[in-house]
């Protein structure tokens, strides 16, 4: 008689985790908080990138790279906050590459103004702004479109180590 009443009880649990997983199932993120990843470890892949993003770069400047350590979102400037805050809305994934080593490279446009590029070591880009060269502290989104990738951030590695660029000039 135990037997039965214990098999009983095990059995209405077990239908009643099926029927719990049935009418909730697991929730996945929205696609719109996921992080965008472009990987443009090459220079013709970042030319490449800002033609997709339809704009036209200015013929004849060279390309400026600089090794840059990427500070925490509390960093106290208020130019260093509306960067950050503007990588969220492009959904880029510079939150999960603090205390990281990048590489910005700026480019100039036909316009009057520039672009800036930061990436990771491995050339996943991290965080895109525009600006006006006469008004650097005014920032606006580079991403103009893009589709969201299913890997998290946070799965790729950040070398800490001290990056060994030199800041170079390239055409």
């Amino acid at each position: 008689m135990q037997f039965r009443v214990l098999l009983l009880a095990l059995l209405l649990c077990g239908i009643g985790i099926v029927l719990f997983l049935w009418l909730h199932p697991k929730q996945k993120p929205a696609t719109n908080s996921l992080p965008i990843f472009y990987r443009l470890p090459e220079e013709s892949d970042r030319q490449a990138f800002l033609t997709e993003q339809h704009y036209t770069l200015h013929s004849g400047n060279a390309v400026r790279s600089c090794p840059v350590l990427i500070p925490d979102e509390n960093e106290n400037s208020s130019v260093y906050q509306s960067y950050w805050t503007l990588q969220t809305e492009q959904k880029l994934p510079l939150s999960a590459f603090c205390g990281c080593q990048g590489i910005e490279y700026t480019y100039s446009l036909q316009t009057d103004e520039c672009i800036s590029l930061l990436l990771s070591e491995d050339g996943l880009l991290l965080a895109a702004v525009r600006y006006d060269a006469t008004d650097p502290q005014t920032l606006l989104p580079v991403i103009q479109s893009g589709e969201t990738s299913q890997s998290l951030a946070t799965s790729l590695p950040c070398p800490v180590q001290p990056a060994p660029y030199q800041t170079q000039s390239t055409q």
